[in-house]
């Protein structure tokens, strides 16, 4: 009587998370099956354990994975004894597909300096990936293409002259993972008041300087005199008349 060894599946390697639409790693034997006679691998894979699907042509004792993975997957090995000694089952691995890495975007964003008035008076922000990268940036991510990403932003005033900007924006992937990159707006106005005609001459009888009539404090009153002022920012009530 000739008795063989228990039939032992050995184990396999390794479970891993991947981006959609790629190939898992080979997978390796890190322990091969043993037991029975004259023994013989069969990989099977399954999207729901415990039903399987046996792999065609996947009978050695390890097995790179040829189509693209959409869903979540999972793989086993049988070791199968030619005898009636039986088969036994490793473990299986898991393929996850998944992304916990956020978009990477290297370099900077420049200040911009923009002549106006309002918050308003700032740029429109990029809205996409290669809209964003023709102002100096680089956007790179693991798992999604650029078309699939999502440009966002969110913009915080302060001051008033100057008008200061943070604008943030946000770049999120497939998976939700995101990162983000400020740049600085500064809204000033940079144009001095205009003023149009002149004053006339004033003859005036005394004997001192302190004879002169008093100046004017305000912008009505100098166009009362004459002039006509306008200021592409301030308006005529907020513009500081000063005399020496």
């Amino acid at each position: 009587v000739t008795v063989y060894g228990q039939v032992l599946a050995g184990s396999i390697g390794y479970s891993d998370s991947i981006c959609k639409n790629s190939l898992p790693s080979p997978f390796v034997s890190l322990v091969d099956g043993s037991g029975g006679i004259n023994g013989h691998y069969q990989w099977e894979k399954s999207i729901n354990p415990p039903n399987w699907t046996v792999i065609t042509g996947a009978t050695e004792s390890t097995y790179s994975e040829n189509t693209p993975l959409t869903t979540n997957t999972y793989y086993r090995r049988a070791y199968i004894s030619d005898n009636s000694c039986g088969s036994a089952y490793t473990s299986y691995i898991s393929i996850i597909i998944a992304d916990n890495i956020p978009p990477i975007i290297s370099g900077t964003l420049s200040a911009l300096n923009i002549y106006g008035c309002l918050v308003g008076d700032a740029p429109a922000a990029a809205l996409t990936v290669p809209q964003l990268e023709s102002m100096g940036v680089l956007i790179f991510d693991n798992c999604s293409p650029d078309d699939s990403l999502v440009v966002s932003y969110s913009d915080v005033s302060s001051g008033t002259c100057p008008i200061v900007i943070t604008r943030t924006y946000t770049v999120t992937d497939l998976f939700s993972n995101f990162s983000t990159i400020n740049q600085t707006i500064r809204i000033d106005d940079q144009i001095a008041p205009v003023i149009n005609n002149s004053l006339n001459t004033l003859n005036v009888n005394g004997c001192s300087a302190g004879d002169r009539p008093a100046a004017v404090t305000t912008v009505a009153a100098l166009e009362s005199m004459g002039l006509l002022i306008s200021d592409g920012c301030t308006n005529d009530a907020n513009l500081v008349v000063t005399s020496s």
